[in-house]
Formats: C-alpha cells, sequence, structure tokens
C-alpha cells in the first residue's frame, strides 16, 4: 500500500469518526432542547383562579359591600405572587344602560360566612401551590337600587404580568355583620 492510499484510508476513517460524534451532538443538543422547553413550560403555566363563594352585604343603612372567596393556584415550577386585585361589577340602570364599575379591594369589617382568611395584596405562592381566602369591595353609595348587577368578574394581576379572572352572575345575599 503506498501512502497515498493509506492518507486516504486514514482520512475516510476520520471523516466516518467525525460524522459519529457529530450524529451523537446533535442528538444531544436535541434532548437538551426538549429538557428546557419543558423546564420553560413549567415556569411559564402561570396563575389560576377559581370561584369558591360570593356573598353581597345589604345594610339597612349604609354601604353595601361584596365579598368573593376563592382559590388562587400556581401552576408553575417558580415562585409568583398577586400584585393587584379589582373587581368589575357590570350593571344595568332602570333605562336600559350598561355601565362597568371598577372597584379596588377594601379594609371594612365584615364578617364573611366562610372561615377562611381574607387576603391581603399582595399575596404570595409558592411553586406548585394554591392560597384560599376573600376580598371584600366597597360599592359605592351612589350605586342605588335602580341598578341591577349583571356579573362580576374578579381579575388578578401577578407581579409577572400575568392576568386571570373569575366570573360570577349570582351573588348570594347575606344577613349584614360588621365587626
Amino acid at each position: 500500500m503506498d501512502v497515498i492510499t493509506l492518507t486516504a484510508v486514514a482520512s475516510a476513517l476520520a471523516a466516518f469518526a467525525s460524522a459519529l460524534y457529530a450524529a451523537h451532538s446533535a442528538r444531544s443538543a436535541a434532548k437538551s432542547l426538549a429538557l428546557q422547553q419543558k423546564d420553560r413550560s413549567d415556569k411559564e403555566m402561570g396563575l389560576h383562579a377559581y370561584l369558591v363563594d360570593t356573598a353581597f352585604f345589604a345594610p339597612p343603612v349604609g354601604r353595601r359591600s361584596i365579598a368573593l372567596a376563592c382559590t388562587l393556584t400556581n401552576l408553575a415550577s417558580v415562585p409568583n405572587s398577586i400584585s393587584a386585585a379589582e373587581l368589575n361589577v357590570y350593571e344595568y340602570q332602570t333605562s336600559g344602560i350598561s355601565l362597568k364599575l371598577v372597584l379596588r379591594p377594601s379594609s371594612v369589617a365584615v364578617v364573611p360566612p366562610w372561615s377562611l382568611h381574607r387576603f391581603n395584596v399582595p399575596v404570595n405562592l409558592d411553586a406548585r401551590s394554591s392560597a384560599s381566602g376573600w376580598l371584600v369591595f366597597d360599592l359605592p353609595e351612589a350605586f342605588g337600587a335602580e341598578r341591577a348587577i349583571d356579573k362580576c368578574e374578579l381579575l388578578f394581576s401577578s407581579a409577572m404580568g400575568e392576568h386571570t379572572s373569575v366570573e360570577t352572575y349570582l351573588l348570594k345575599e347575606v344577613q349584614y355583620v360588621r365587626d
């Protein structure tokens, strides 16, 4: 065998070894990408809110309040927190005009019919965990008897910019009790 043949055989073996190594590297990179995508999707699974119960406090005199009990679930593999909460109340006047009222949580003292603790925003949620609690929203005094509530939408915003909401069309009226 001459030198040219040996060089050609050695080059062919080196090219074959390089091709095997490149194929192995490509498979490793594909597996690594799949793991990173799964990890990212786990971190971005987000927040979900579930409505537990509602209460509408209508006193004989004074402000009326809406209390909503809910469960917040963080499905992500990283901690998250609820940084804001608001209640959108959609109402109809006797004239048929539809209005949207945006309310922030109130610190008014009411006694809810649930044995849950009261949420204080911000609400911190560990990875893959849930928290249950309730929020109270005071209706403005201008909210009179001539208006009917169509639906209530409770919106939560996370510190990461995510949003989740729950809606209810029914509010259970409970006996008015204030601390």
